[in-house]
Order: C-alpha cells, then structure tokens, then sequence
C-alpha cells in the first residue's frame, strides 16, 4: 500500500475526490492539507508508536488487558501529549 493510500489522501487531479469547501468544516478542511506534509506524517509515526509502546507498558504494569489497547493505525488512536 502506497504511502497516499495508508493516509486516504485523494488525487489532488480528481476534483470529485475533494469535497466542496462549503460542505465540512474549517478543521476537516485543515485536515485535507496537513495530511499531505512528510514532516507531519513522520512525527505521527513516531510519536504513535511510542504512546502505543508507553500504554502496552502501563498496562502490563498495572496487570491490564493490552488487547484492549488501540493499534496506532486504529481510526480513534490518539497520542496525548506528555500526559501519561
């Protein structure tokens, strides 16, 4: 799977593939182009595997189910921000 696909980025050619302006928010909007930066894209990668290393950690530590933890490709995975 190519990189665009695993970040559901769109043919920036296909303008059916965007929605309008006027039809989501200014924060889904924000979205559209952020998803688009390398930058972005690699600091997500690191930083959602190392929450998701910290929360496996937690868990075995407090005698927790680490199934029940979200993968970092999980759609509601989130990574807090120094706050463990």
């Amino acid at each position: 799977m190519s990189n665009q696909n695993e970040w559901g980025v769109p043919d920036w050619c296909d303008a059916t593939a965007y929605p309008k302006p006027d039809d989501i928010s200014d924060r889904l909007w924000r979205w559209e182009f952020i998803r688009r930066m390398p930058d972005y894209r690699n600091a997500w990668d690191r930083a959602s595997k190392v929450e998701y290393e910290i929360a496996c950690r937690m868990a075995e530590k407090g005698q927790r189910d680490k199934s029940r933890i979200l993968q970092p490709d999980d759609l509601y995975f989130v990574v807090n921000l120094g706050k463990h």
